[in-house]
């Protein structure tokens, strides 16, 4: 349970229990008092009375009766000694007790009791049909102190409730929030040393546990970055070895001589400027796709109309497949006004990889085609449903091609930085240009996938939200 939904709860409690407790005391006073003793009404006292008091002067009796205080008995009898209506013990309805008798029965209680006579409550009906009430009061709650007290001791029971509430609640919160606030100090006093392997568990439903799980995607996070840079770092090495082993084997053998003539001096010095053309290339690269790996890409991004950039390249793209001996097909159908976020060069560098991959894996005389087309996408609710009128539009970008294909083996990993795989191992690439499309279409929010087949061609498709 959620630590809010906690203290809701038990703020709820203090609430609820002091109305409940207030609501019973009243309620038991109400039922207890006089005003709630069932009085008959005038048609059955009638029925009893045989001297025929009227109602104006019953009403007058129930009145006073209801404003008697909750410890006081009570008994109405007629002027003849009838008694009409009696919560008094030893004082029976329907029985007729003569003044003697009457005064017998407060003599029997004088000690514990105070009893008082009550008369004249119609008085223009002279004194021989005067209705008389007896009330008994207990001697020791004849100054009500009591009832102070007890009323005194059920408020003191509510407040010692809540007391004990509030301070069990609060234990019980602060032993969670304690235990669990040691736990995650520990842990990322352990992640802050770099153990990223251990994954950190607390047990709770609760924000404690959201906060968890928020720690353990960081660290899963901590661990990926650092696998890819340990990657990152051991492919730089990898392929910086290869030319500066060469340039050092050209210049040693320059050095001793082992390069006598003037011819070979010459070639070995260019292969030598080859290599350091080469680093200068593999250099730049890395710097860009670190660049582009730290978040410094949305600093520079404006809104570019989509469907003039494509076809400008386009063109480039079929006067290089005309000199390379590829065909190249184009069909560009945005709407001119179409504008989104990107940075230009950037932009250009992703067509650039896309397809200058598709020309170097396609053989001459094959065919590559650069597609761009606005399409409605269908929202995707949580649960993975469908909306089915929430619709959203977004560019669909397509580089296909008819070559060599990518093994299915290799297809998970050609987005790697430094994946080289079996067919590009024949090419000069570096293993980062598709690498840095990833980078690019994860920074922007779009959404690069390759759908490829052995020897018969791949397809990169490029979604990007307008």
């Amino acid at each position: 349970m959620k630590i809010r939904t906690q203290f809701i709860l038990l703020l709820i409690a203090l609430f609820l229990i002091p109305v409940f407790m207030l609501g019973t005391l009243v309620l038991s006073s109400w039922f207890r008092s006089p005003s709630n003793i069932f009085i008959p009404s005038w048609e059955e006292i009638s029925k009893r009375d045989t001297l025929g008091h009227n109602k104006q002067e019953w009403e007058r009796v129930r009145d006073f009766i209801k404003q008697l205080p909750d410890s006081v008995e009570v008994a109405v009898l007629s002027s003849q000694g009838e008694v009409l209506l009696s919560s008094i013990p030893g004082i029976t309805i329907g029985e007729t007790l003569t003044e003697g008798e009457l005064m017998a029965v407060f003599a029997t209680n004088t000690q514990d009791y105070l009893y008082q006579i009550d008369r004249n409550f119609h008085p223009e009906n002279g004194d021989s049909s005067q209705l008389m009430i007896v009330t008994r009061l207990l001697r020791e709650n004849q100054y009500k102190w009591d009832t102070v007290i007890d009323q005194l001791k059920a408020i003191i029971n509510v407040f010692s409730l809540l007391l004990f509430l509030c301070i069990s609640g609060i234990i019980y919160l602060s032993h969670v929030l304690s235990r669990s606030m040691e736990v995650l100090e520990r842990e990322t006093r352990s992640l802050a040393k770099g153990n990223l392997s251990k994954e950190i568990q607390v047990r709770g439903n609760n924000e404690i546990l959201s906060l968890t799980n928020s720690l353990n995607s960081m660290r899963l996070a901590l661990l990926e970055e650092q696998k890819r840079r340990s990657w990152l770092i051991m492919g730089i090495s990898h392929d910086l070895r290869t030319p500066l082993s060469l340039i050092k084997g050209y210049t040693e053998a320059i050095s001793d001589g082992t390069a006598d003539s003037p011819e070979i001096i010459g070639k070995s010095l260019e292969i030598v400027g080859e290599k350091v053309d080469q680093l200068d290339a593999m250099i730049d690269n890395l710097i860009n796709f670190v660049r582009l790996d730290s978040g410094d890409l949305k600093q520079n991004l404006k809104l570019v109309p989509l469907a003039p950039l494509l076809s400008d390249y386009a063109t480039r793209l079929q006067e290089d497949g005309r000199i390379l001996g590829r065909t190249v097909t184009t069909a560009i159908t945005l709407p001119a006004d179409l504008a989104v976020p990107l940075d230009e060069s950037l932009m250009i560098r992703v067509l650039d990889n896309l397809c200058g991959n598709a020309i170097r894996y396609t053989s001459p005389g094959g065919t590559i085609s650069l597609t761009a087309r606005l399409a409605a996408t269908p929202k995707r609710r949580k649960g993975g449903q469908k909306a089915a009128r929430n619709r959203e539009a977004q560019v669909i970008l397509q580089v296909q091609d008819n070559g060599c294909g990518i093994p299915a083996a290799d297809q998970p990993h050609v987005f790697d930085p430094f994946f080289r795989g079996d067919n590009s191992l024949k090419s000069e690439g570096k293993g980062l240009g598709l690498a840095v499309v990833k980078t690019v279409a994860d920074t922007l929010g779009w959404t690069i996938r390759v759908e490829s087949e052995r020897g018969t061609g791949s397809c990169f498709t490029l979604e990007i939200p307008v």
